[in-house]
C-alpha cells in the first residue's frame, strides 16, 4: 500500500473543471492532458483526473474528500475563495497548530485543505462580507475555538467611574460591569472573585442564529465547567474557569467533532 496515486473528479464539463483545477493548484497549460473526454494533469506524482458525470454510476460530486497537503492554511484559505471555491465546512483545529476545511468547487466537487494555522481571519463567503451562519449544524461544525493568552475578571463599579483595559462592558441597574485581564484589575485595586480564560468561537455566528449557546453551554456543563458567554457582533465568546480552560477547549472542539461525523 502506498500514498494516494490518483484523485478523480466526475463533472459535466470536464474540460472547464480540468483547466479551473490546473490553474488553482498552478500547473502549466501544457501540463493539462486529455485522452478522449477524460482530461488529467500530475501534480507530484499524483493524477488529477476529470471524467464525464454519469448520472448513475458516477453521479456529479459523488466522490470520497481528497485533503490537499498545504503549507499555510490561511493563504490557501484565501486562494480557494479568490478562485470561487465555496467553505463547505470547517475550519476544524485536529492537532495542535494543524486545521483543515473543507470546500466546494465550482463544479460541485468537495476537497479538503489540511494545512499549518495561522493568522487566520474568517472566509468570506460573500465579496467583503463575511456572512453570519443561522443553522446549528452548520455552526457546529465550523465552531473553530481559540483559547485567548491570559487571566479576565468581572469588576463591578458605579456608572460615572471609569475603569482602563476594559475589554467588555455591561450596564446594569446596580452599576457596570467591566471585563479585564487580571492585571489591569490588580493595577486598579479592583476586588474580585472569578478568574476566567477567554475561549473565542472564530465561527462567524448570526445575532438571529438559534440554540448555539446552549449547545455550548449544555456540552460543558456535563463537564462539570460553568460558562459565562458574551455575544459579538461577528463572534460568541466563552469565559470559562481559567484551572480547567485546556478542558473546556477540548469539550468545544468535540462538538465540532460529533457534528462532523454524525451527518
Amino acid at each position: 500500500m502506498s500514498v494516494v496515486r490518483s484523485v478523480m473528479y466526475f463533472v459535466e464539463q470536464p474540460d472547464v473543471a480540468a483547466a479551473w483545477w490546473a490553474e488553482f493548484l498552478g500547473v502549466p497549460a501544457d501540463h493539462l492532458l486529455r485522452d478522449d473526454s477524460f482530461f488529467y494533469f500530475d501534480v507530484e506524482g499524483v493524477e488529477f483526473g476529470f471524467h464525464l458525470a454519469d448520472p448513475e454510476l458516477n453521479p456529479r460530486g459523488a466522490s470520497s474528500v481528497v485533503y490537499l497537503r498545504v503549507g499555510d492554511h490561511a493563504a490557501a484559505v484565501a486562494r480557494s475563495t479568490s478562485h470561487g471555491a465555496r467553505l463547505h465546512r470547517g475550519p476544524l483545529d485536529v492537532d495542535e497548530g494543524r486545521v483543515i476545511a473543507q470546500f466546494l468547487d465550482p463544479f460541485g466537487n468537495v476537497f479538503g485543505l489540511d494545512g499549518s494555522r495561522g493568522d487566520e481571519p474568517p472566509a468570506t463567503l460573500d465579496g467583503d462580507v463575511v456572512l453570519g451562519v443561522v443553522e446549528l449544524h452548520e455552526l457546529l461544525e465550523s465552531l473553530d475555538p481559540v483559547l485567548l493568552d491570559g487571566e479576565f475578571v468581572f469588576v463591578s463599579t458605579p456608572p460615572s467611574e471609569f475603569v482602563e483595559g476594559a475589554v467588555a462592558m455591561v450596564q446594569e441597574v446596580e452599576g457596570l460591569t467591566f471585563v479585564l485581564r487580571r492585571e489591569d484589575a490588580d493595577r486598579q485595586s479592583f476586588e474580585y472573585e472569578f478568574v476566567a480564560a477567554w475561549i473565542t468561537l472564530r465561527v462567524t455566528s448570526a445575532l438571529d442564529g438559534v440554540g448555539l449557546t446552549a449547545a455550548v453551554s449544555t456540552a460543558l456543563a456535563r463537564a462539570g465547567i460553568s460558562c459565562n458567554v458574551l455575544a459579538g457582533f461577528h463572534h460568541d465568546h466563552l469565559l470559562v474557569p481559567f484551572t480547567r480552560r485546556d478542558e473546556a477547549l477540548l469539550v468545544v472542539r468535540e462538538l465540532t467533532r460529533a457534528s462532523l461525523y454524525t451527518q
